[in-house]
């Protein structure tokens, strides 16, 4: 068996629940048999379709506090799965204890009723650093849906045709996304090179957002092992001075 072949019937087992991932260093997974992985005390009888269901339903508006309809079984292609879930919602909603919202794109989530009255977190200011995979910005529709940001990860994309380079992050200030950055870690020199900064159409205010994104980029570099920083191209241009200057003092 070669090793694609072999590759594709560990990912069979894993997704079938006949094997789990016990280790992990980095992309490189462990896997070893799902009853050596799991406590004892875990219950593994099947679920019943309506179960699932309402599992999905209860996980999704606990994590994120609303879903649409598509993203409530996101990466599931079961149309029984599918069918059960939209049965749950309206059975909810009828009996009031979902409500329906429609948000500027045009696009219909669900969350409990009630929730939209509940006192807003402070927002703190400051900036993060996320992760492509990270659950905020996996549901692509979902996040260009609700906070306009078109996002895309362009290693994917041939290169000829990427806009804001190959492994962009997402940037995230207080509660909106206002940019990317494309950056790659030399690990031989322990420096970090941002190759692309960019930052969104906005309206919110500079000072706050490099200071924001220069405090970020410190704890970026200590997670990173990184000694050094440099930055090649930003968006707007007029940024790119003050920026440079700021990350000087990282190191």
């Amino acid at each position: 068996m070669g090793l694609e072949a072999s590759q594709k019937a560990l990912e069979q087992l894993y997704m079938q629940g006949d094997l789990m991932v016990s280790d992990r260093d980095g992309f490189q997974k462990t896997y070893d048999l799902t009853e050596r992985v799991l406590p004892s005390h875990v219950n593994l009888q099947m679920p019943s379709m309506e179960e699932f269901a309402a599992h999905l339903v209860d996980q999704q508006l606990r994590c994120h506090g609303f879903a649409s309809l598509k993203g409530l079984t996101y990466l599931r292609r079961n149309a029984g799965l599918r069918k059960a879930v939209n049965a749950l919602v309206n059975e909810r909603l009828a009996q009031g204890d979902l409500e329906k919202v429609k948000v500027s794109s045009g696009d219909v989530f669900i969350l409990e009723r009630g929730a939209l009255e509940r006192p807003l977190p402070r927002l703190k200011e400051r900036m993060l650093i996320l992760s492509p995979f990270d659950n905020s910005v996996i549901q692509r529709d979902r996040l260009k849906a609700l906070f306009q940001y078109d996002y895309q990860l362009e290693c994917y994309v041939p290169e000829a045709k990427r806009q804001y380079g190959y492994f962009c992050l997402p940037l995230l200030y207080r509660d909106a996304f206002v940019g990317r950055m494309d950056c790659k870690v030399h690990r031989k020199t322990s420096h970090l090179e941002i190759k692309s900064l960019h930052f969104e159409l906005h309206t919110f205010d500079e000072d706050r957002v490099v200071t924001a994104f220069v405090e970020a980029i410190v704890q970026f570099c200590h997670f990173q092992k990184s000694d050094s920083v440099s930055l090649s191209r930003v968006q707007p241009e007029h940024l790119t001075q003050r920026l440079r200057s700021a990350l000087k003092s990282i190191g």
